[in-house]
């Protein structure tokens, strides 16, 4: 019995401390260190998917036909890479290729692949004039908040109006470089919750 009342006693002491700690804001605070590990976990975890994805390209103006297959799919890419760039791609350069999306006869749909040669990505990326020449385009594959990312700074780029390089989420412009920020500060915000509300900003992380 003693030792069950010292333990209601111990309770009871961190209880008085809790709540003392909230009415000098320990719940602002504590939000806000919950909201940066949250913010530095998804970081981890957009830079991890982006990993899985650096082998990938996504093809798009290829032809297309209805319930085409993988097979077909990665037969399209490879000739097109061999009348368009002069590349001979191997069966076994190819690790996956398939159309994304619904069939639909007015536009065709992309095609992502994944290469299992890195070189042969970088040598595609390299010939994007060519392939934009016949009315083709291939794009890096990235997760959707890298593509958010990327999307944001090209816009700021446009207002800029300044010559840039784009690469991965950051942006180049002279001597500077800029990312996207999609951070959290506290404050009252008009939605259906108080609380948390997203701050979006570019700003430079070094010049």
């Amino acid at each position: 019995m003693t030792d069950i009342n010292d333990r209601l006693t111990v309770v009871e002491e961190k209880l008085a401390s809790s709540q003392s700690c909230t009415d000098d804001g320990f719940v602002e605070k504590l939000t806000e260190v919950v909201g940066a590990q949250t913010a530095t976990l998804n970081e981890h975890l957009n830079d991890l998917e982006d990993g899985s994805r650096r082998d990938n390209l996504i093809f798009h103006g290829v032809t297309d036909k209805e319930g085409e297959s993988m097979t077909e799919s990665e037969i399209r890419i490879r000739e097109t890479l061999s009348s368009v760039l002069g590349m001979q791609i191997s069966a076994d350069s190819i690790s996956r290729a398939h159309r994304l999306g619904k069939f639909t006869s007015s536009k065709p749909r992309p095609i992502i692949v994944k290469f299992s040669n890195p070189k042969i990505k970088d040598t595609i990326l390299g010939a994007r004039p060519k392939l934009k020449s016949v009315g083709l385009s291939v794009n890096e594959d990235y997760c959707v908040a890298t593509r958010n990312s990327r999307k944001k700074l090209h816009d700021f780029r446009l207002a800029s109006g300044k010559k840039f390089s784009l690469k991965y989420n950051k942006l180049f412009i002279g001597k500077k470089c800029y990312a996207y920020f999609a951070t959290f500060c506290l404050f009252p915000c008009r939605s259906l919750f108080q609380g948390w509300c997203p701050v979006l900003s570019i700003r430079p992380v070094f010049s």
